[in-house]
């Protein structure tokens, strides 16, 4: 779900959680 738009730019509300997934880039994106 919004895999390219998570990838490009992340959402307004950014929680813990959504920081790591952006690093690791399989945490909640999968």
């Amino acid at each position: 779900m919004g895999e390219g738009e998570m990838d490009s730019l992340p959402p307004t509300p950014t929680p813990s959680y959504c920081l790591v997934s952006s690093h690791s880039g399989s945490i909640v994106k999968k």
